[in-house]
């Protein structure tokens, strides 16, 4: 059985950097997705709505993307009605990157939670293997979103940092 610790979400954060880059990404697409979700924005096409975060999955599959997508919708109206679970802490290693749980702290950063519970996972990645940095979303059908998807990390780590 592992042990909970809590943890700031300043701290996973600034944990998401190397040399001054920042490698989570993904958080931000997430939470963009859970912004338009939780806002019912309008957008022109339907698919517009979370484009982006279909983008993250559909390199895997177009079922991957659609079983993503339907699997976070449950842990945003949790978030919405209840706040973080403590049942389900983040999992990282112990040189405090996130092994699993970065929908959850998507969440966090949007409903402004700051304290999470995290378990540490022995034998964790220890050489950062996701790495959602810019270069990666140049890669990756992001290019022309760019600009956009800094803006939100940027107010992001203003609003946490």
């Amino acid at each position: 059985m592992y042990k909970i610790h809590t943890i700031s979400v300043k701290e996973i954060l600034e944990n998401s950097f190397e040399n001054e880059v920042f490698l989570r990404y993904d958080l931000v697409i997430k939470y963009m997705f859970i912004d338009t979700f939780m806002k019912k924005k309008k957008l022109k096409k339907k698919f517009e709505r979370f484009k982006l975060y279909h983008l993250l999955y559909l390199d895997k599959s177009p079922e991957s993307a659609v079983k993503h997508h339907r699997r976070f919708i449950p842990i945003i109206k949790s978030f919405a009605e209840k706040g973080y679970d403590m049942m389900y802490p983040l999992h990282m290693s112990r040189q405090y990157h996130l092994q699993g749980g970065s929908h959850r702290l998507s969440c966090c950063l949007w409903f402004d939670i700051y304290e999470v519970p995290i378990v540490f996972i022995e034998g964790g990645w220890t050489d950062r293997k996701r790495r959602y940095t810019k270069k990666w979303m140049k890669k990756h059908k992001f290019r022309n979103h760019i600009k956009k998807i800094d803006a939100v990390k940027n107010q992001i780590l203003k609003n946490h940092l």
